[in-house]
């Protein structure tokens, strides 16, 4: 299934991944401390986890990634058009 491997870890889709965090109270991804000699804020880890952060509880709870995108396209939309 298409997708960043994130995304998919948060859906139990990836073959390392331990547990799922949709079942954790607390779903927030760690923020890393940037490499300011580097990337820094724009990195993947960094940005991503706080993309994360940031979206609703009602779509970071989604119990598939089915759902999960579907929602989400439907937050973008919203956005976009209101």
């Amino acid at each position: 299934m298409p997708g960043p491997p994130a995304v998919k870890c948060a859906f139990d889709q990836s073959p390392n991944h331990d547990s799922n965090p949709n079942t954790n109270p607390n779903p927030n991804l760690r923020n890393p401390i940037p490499n300011l000699n580097t990337l820094g804020d724009r990195a993947f880890a960094v940005a991503g986890a706080r993309v994360w952060n940031n979206l609703p509880a009602t779509l970071t709870s989604q119990p598939s990634l089915l759902m999960f995108r579907r929602q989400l396209k439907t937050l973008l939309f919203e956005q976009s058009f209101s």
